[in-house]
């Protein structure tokens, strides 16, 4: 158990995701119609099945509200909110029980500077990643939790083994964290409650988990890790050494200066107080924590400069966060005086909550393109339509192959019978998509569908017209 002051700094962290939640409820449009999100919930709802992509089952969670929702038949607009909702309460209720059950205040801490610290684009888009560092940070305040009330390991075997599953199948990356946090808390012996047989046992069935992680990735059985994983399995000292010089990584260090300065603020105070106490070897796990992920970063998408989308490789980026903030919040923040700590930890919440806020516009202006074009559809009397992809403005609608399902969802959503949809088509003649798009009984979202095959109860479709294809200019006039 950790001391009260601690207890109110993970008051703070609550008080900065509770406020995450608000801002994902308020602007809920800009998160589920956008891109991956539309894609999933439709499947969902269409389907009457859990959509998991490429086996990360941890994210059953954030898909279980809108597989109730249609088992319910709840209305299409109460689904789509509490979908867009979901992931934020996930985040804030593992958070709950770190805090109210098993009293691992700087693990709570920890979590919400990870849901802060390298986030703006990403607040965004739908990601497995924060999801499986949901059930992470879960897993190792259990294990805290249950070592500290002296459970035996036979007890905690299983909800074990059920949350590491969780953590490291709902996305590869997470690893990485879940094995950084372990050493560090097992090196930290002042903090870790478990005998050293007992760790074996529980470092014994993590090393498990991982390794059928490797196995399944490796042996390329759908799990869409295999290609990321060949820079890291194909490695030279020479590929290390230009690793750094990736552009990845020089974006990286370039946004740590603009959009990512805070992360200083959190980093050099936890290694400062590791020094200070002596604790040299979590310092130099730490630095080379942090140097390895900059590594196998540079390895994996070495290519990826300022051109690609941020919200995806900031996605990628995010866990930098828990190797970073982890000194700070089990290490330097306990020494701080009460006073001196909320203000110091209200402050890293506030900017980094501003700057997710600054990135909002890009995501609203997209909201606003989907209306005008509906909204014009309905003027116009057209229930399908593909817009031709104009080098001027798909750079502003970020990604644009969703847009079939998030159009169908907001038009359903709007109350539309039948419902409209638009999607985006290149103006190079494509037989395929030609003849998909000029058959009334299909629809064609990311690919052709045949209406017979749609959920009536919340899908309804025009039958008898093809899509409209035209550009945006003639929409509009």
């Amino acid at each position: 158990m950790e001391g009260r002051n601690l207890r109110k700094f993970s008051l703070v962290a609550l008080v900065a995701l509770s406020v995450l939640l608000l801002i994902s409820w308020i602007w809920y449009r800009e998160k589920v119609f956008f891109a991956d999100a539309s894609y999933v919930l439709f499947d969902i709802v269409n389907y009457k099945m859990f959509d998991i992509q490429f086996s990360r089952y941890g994210s059953f969670i954030s898909q279980l509200v809108p597989y109730l929702g249609f088992k319910l038949h709840l209305p299409i607009s109460f689904i789509i909110t509490a979908y867009g909702i979901g992931f934020h309460v996930f985040y804030l209720g593992v958070a709950c029980i770190l805090v109210f059950r098993y009293r691992q205040y700087s693990l709570a801490v920890l979590m919400a500077l990870f849901y802060c610290l390298f986030v703006s684009d990403s607040f965004f888009w739908v990601s497995e990643i924060p999801q499986g560092a949901g059930w992470m940070f879960l897993l190792i305040g259990m294990t805290l939790h249950a070592g500290t009330a002296k459970w035996k390991i036979y007890r905690v075997a299983v909800p074990f083994l059920i949350l590491a599953f969780l953590t490291l199948f709902t996305h590869f990356v997470l690893i990485i964290p879940t094995l950084f946090l372990w050493v560090y808390l097992v090196a930290d012996t002042a903090r870790w409650p478990w005998s050293r047989k007992d760790t074996a046992i529980l470092s014994a069935l993590l090393t498990a988990i991982i390794v059928l992680k490797f196995v399944i990735a490796l042996s390329g059985s759908g799990s869409g890790d295999g290609p990321h994983l060949y820079g890291v399995t194909h490695v030279s000292f020479r590929d290390i050494y230009h690793s750094f010089s990736t552009p990845v990584v020089t974006m990286f260090l370039q946004r740590c200066r603009t959009i990512y300065w805070v992360s200083f603020l959190v980093f050099l105070p936890g290694i400062y107080s590791l020094v200070r106490k002596r604790k040299m070897m979590l310092a130099g796990w730490v630095i080379l924590s942090a140097i390895g992920y900059i590594v196998i970063m540079g390895l994996t998408y070495g290519n990826e400069d300022e051109h690609v989308q941020l919200f995806h490789i900031e996605s990628e980026w995010m866990c930098i966060g828990i190797l970073l903030a982890a000194p700070f919040a089990f290490g330097f923040l306990p020494g701080l005086k009460p006073t001196a700590g909320l203000i110091l930890l209200s402050a890293i919440f506030l900017v980094r909550i501003v700057y997710i806020g600054d990135t909002l516009p890009q995501f609203r202006w997209r909201i606003h393109f989907q209306e005008r074009v509906l909204a014009k559809m309905k003027q116009k009397g057209i229930t399908k339509l593909a817009l031709y992809r104009d080098t001027a403005l798909t750079p502003r609608y970020m990604i644009d192959w969703a847009a079939g399902y998030e159009s169908a969802l907001r038009s359903a959503s709007a109350g539309d019978n039948p419902q409209r949809t638009f999607v985006f088509i290149d103006r190079v003649n494509n037989q395929e998509v030609t003849t998909k798009l000029a058959d009334p009984k299909c629809v064609y979202l990311w690919d052709a569908i045949s209406l017979a095959r749609l959920n009536h109860d919340y899908f309804n479709f025009d039958t008898l017209h093809a899509y409209k294809v035209m550009t945006y200019e003639q929409l509009m006039h």
